[in-house]
C-alpha cells in the first residue's frame, strides 16, 4: 500500500505521458477521512486526452490507483477545471 503522495506523483507521471503539455498538468493530493481524494488539473484543451474516448483513460487511471492504494482505502480520482 503506497502513500497518498506516492498515488498522485505516479499518477501525475502516467498522465504527463498522455498530453501534448506535460507542464501544464498538476495533481493534488487530499486525505479525508473517507478516503484519499486525486485532483488532475490541466488545460481545457488537454482535458480530452486524459478523459479519453468514452471516458476509458480516466476509468482505467481511477482502477490503477485504487489498487495502489489498497483494498481498504477508497480513492477518488476527480477532474478539476
Amino acid at each position: 500500500m503506497q502513500s497518498g503522495k506516492e498515488i498522485a506523483h505516479w499518477l501525475q507521471s502516467i498522465i504527463t505521458c498522455l498530453v501534448d503539455d506535460p507542464d501544464a498538468v498538476a495533481v493534488e493530493c487530499v486525505t479525508e477521512r473517507y478516503g484519499l481524494i486525486l485532483g488532475v488539473q490541466s488545460s481545457p484543451e488537454q482535458m480530452g486526452q486524459i478523459v479519453g474516448k468514452g471516458g476509458k483513460i480516466i476509468e482505467a487511471l481511477r482502477i490503477i490507483a485504487k489498487a495502489a492504494a489498497g483494498h481498504r482505502r477508497n480513492v477518488y480520482v476527480l477532474i478539476e477545471e
